[in-house]
C-alpha cells in the first residue's frame, strides 16, 4: 500500500500534535496536584497559627481581666483616663494603633502621669514629619510631654502572634516570673531596656522584634508578686 508524502507529513503532524496536548495535559494534571497539596499544607498551617492564636488570647484575657485597674470601653470618659493614669504604676495598651481612641493625646499630655507605658500596637512608637516643622512628632511624646519616664512601643506595623508572645512573656518578666529553661528571659532583669532586649529574640521574625523599641528613661522595675498567673 501506497502512502503519499502528505499524508505521512499530516499523520506526523497530527501524532505530534496529540503528544503535545497529552504532555500539556499531564503538566495540568501534575500542577493540579502540586496546588491541593500546597493549599492543603497551607490550610493546615493556618489552622495551627489559629488554634495558637486562640490560646494566646485566651491567656492575655485572663492576664487583663486580673488586672486592677482598666480601659475597655470604645469611648473612654476623659474622668476615667484622667483618673487611670494618675494611680497606676503600669500602663499597658492591647490593639490596634496607638490607643489614642482611649487616651486621647490632650489627656495624656496634661495629667501628672508617672506611669511606665507600653503601646503594644502597630506604628505605636513611630514619628512622622509634619509639614514644615523641622521634629518629627508621634503619640509617644504626648506621654513623654505628660511625664511618663519610660514608653515601650513598635515602629512599625507588627503581626499578631508575635506581639502576643512578647507582651505575654514581658508581663511575666516585669512580675519577676522566671521564663522556661534556655528562654532569653529564664532569668528576668528589672532592667526595662534589658526585658526589651532580651525579649527581642523571641520572635519569629527579625523585622517584629526590630519594631520593639524604648523611649525615656532607662527605668527598674521591683516585681510585687511572683504568682504566676499568665
Amino acid at each position: 500500500m501506497h502512502v503519499s508524502k502528505e499524508v505521512e507529513e499530516r499523520f506526523h503532524t497530527k501524532t505530534q500534535l496529540i503528544r503535545d496536548r497529552t504532555k500539556l495535559l499531564k503538566s495540568v494534571v501534575e500542577a493540579t496536584n502540586s496546588s491541593k497539596k500546597n493549599a492543603e499544607e497551607q490550610s493546615q498551617e493556618s489552622q495551627g497559627i489559629i488554634k495558637a492564636t486562640q490560646k494566646e488570647v485566651k491567656r492575655l484575657k485572663c492576664a487583663l481581666n486580673a488586672a486592677k485597674e482598666k480601659i475597655t470601653e470604645t469611648e473612654a470618659s476623659e474622668r476615667k483616663a484622667t483618673r487611670l493614669q494618675r494611680r497606676v504604676s503600669h500602663l499597658m495598651y492591647v490593639g490596634h494603633g496607638t490607643g489614642s481612641q482611649y487616651m486621647p493625646s490632650h489627656i495624656v499630655e496634661t495629667v501628672d502621669c508617672h506611669s511606665l507605658v507600653f503601646l503594644y500596637g502597630c506604628s505605636s512608637a513611630s514619628l512622622a514629619q509634619r509639614g514644615a516643622v523641622a521634629d518629627p512628632w508621634g503619640v509617644l511624646l504626648h506621654y513623654l510631654i505628660g511625664s511618663c519616664p519610660c514608653v515601650v512601643g513598635m515602629l512599625w506595623e507588627v503581626m499578631d502572634r508575635d506581639t502576643d508572645l512578647l507582651t505575654r512573656e514581658i508581663i511575666r518578666a516585669l512580675r519577676g516570673i522566671k521564663g522556661p529553661p534556655s528562654s532569653p528571659l529564664e532569668d528576668p532583669p528589672t532592667d526595662i531596656p534589658l526585658i526589651v532586649a532580651r525579649a527581642k529574640p523571641l520572635c519569629s521574625w527579625y523585622l517584629i522584634s526590630a519594631a520593639l523599641v524604648v523611649y525615656g528613661l532607662p527605668l527598674q522595675v521591683i516585681p510585687q508578686s511572683n504568682e504566676d498567673s499568665l
